[in-house]
């Protein structure tokens, strides 16, 4: 789980998801058997990344989460406003049927 203030920031997954290599790409580098010295900066990169397991799949549950926070937070907000909304509504449906109804005695007006 993680504890606030060790999160990764989102822009960072994004860009390291956007890095992903493809399948043929991620084939060559698992097979890669040489020294990492050989290999570009980038190249060497990836080669670490692909090397851990599911890394790929680990950032892209760690963007969901952090997009579900913001979702759910967002939503909370909603809901708040609709409350807001629907107890005005109340309110105002209930003191214009005492106004509408105050002459009336049982079915009969007064």
């Amino acid at each position: 789980m993680i504890e606030s203030g060790n999160e990764i920031p989102a822009e960072l997954i994004q860009t390291l998801l956007k890095m992903a290599p493809t399948q043929e790409e991620e084939l060559k580098l698992r097979l890669f058997s040489g020294e990492l010295s050989q290999l570009g900066p980038a190249e060497r990169f990836l080669k670490v990344l692909v090397d851990i397991p599911f890394a790929f799949k680990r950032l892209e549950t760690l963007m969901f989460m952090f997009i579900l926070r913001e979702e759910a937070s967002s939503i909370r907000e909603s809901f708040a406003t609709l409350e807001v909304i629907n107890q005005t509504l109340n309110h105002n449906v209930c003191t214009l049927m005492q106004n509408y109804f105050k002459d009336y005695d049982g079915i009969y007006p007064k």
